[in-house]
């Protein structure tokens, strides 16, 4: 037979509720165990919270106690999850039971459900229109139409002009691709990259862009080439 105690309020709000259900002590509240351990276990989550997170007994400790806590969601683990599953066991067999559905309860569902109305919103937003039925008569047509206003400054179907000349943008402030944090980024992923090399790389390869922007500017090529 499992001896095991209901989970103490104070051990569920530490998220220990675990601890309760594998206590072999009777089942009684406010026994000097159960106060005892419930002091421990406070000034354990006391100094816990007191660790740097980059201490190493503490991440391992938190690790923990999120299994224990949450035991259904680390089930899986190949090492704590026969125990966690053994956790969810007895803390089933201390829920009450739930009853089944009737039949009459189901159907009674299935009412419910049925006799709510279909929402549609474009049919709602639709319905709202006072025309939606008879149309407007010719009196309110031209009610409608002079409270039209007409952009004078609009001239539909004017060809645009291709000669017209164009203001170039000027994009001096656009930087663009930011090189230096794609080589720490590179770097970081990969330790054999060499920044260095990777500037250098770059600046050849402007070099050798821009002389052939000089070559081409020099010589004037043009399709006429003797080849």
């Amino acid at each position: 037979m499992i001896h095991m105690s209901m989970p103490r309020q104070a051990m569920r709000k530490m998220g220990l509720q675990s601890c309760c259900l594998l206590c072999d002590s009777p089942d009684i509240a406010g026994t000097l165990r159960c106060s005892s351990c419930i002091e421990s276990h406070a000034i354990f989550r006391k100094k816990l919270d007191e660790l740097p997170p980059e201490n190493e007994v503490g991440q391992l400790a938190r690790e923990l106690l999120q299994m224990v806590s949450s035991p259904h969601r680390w089930d899986n683990d190949e090492v704590h999850g026969p125990a966690l599953k053994q956790i969810q066991f007895l803390a089933g067999t201390l829920a009450e039971p739930k009853p089944k559905p009737t039949s009459e309860q189901i159907t009674a569902v299935f009412t419910k459900q049925a006799a709510k109305p279909k929402k549609s919103l474009i049919s709602d937003f639709a319905n709202q229109n006072k025309w939606k039925e008879n149309p407007p008569t010719i009196e309110e047509v031209s009610v409608l139409a002079d409270s039209l206003s007409f952009d004078e400054s609009i001239h539909p179907g004017q060809r645009t002009n291709p000669s017209r000349v164009i203001t170039k943008v000027d994009r001096s402030d656009r930087l663009g691709e930011d090189h230096s944090i794609v080589d720490r980024v590179a770097a970081a992923q990969d330790p054999e990259v060499d920044i260095e090399s990777r500037k250098k790389a770059r600046k050849d390869w402007g070099d050798a862009v821009e002389n052939i922007e000089k070559i081409i500017e020099e010589k004037k090529i043009d399709d006429d080439l003797d080849i």
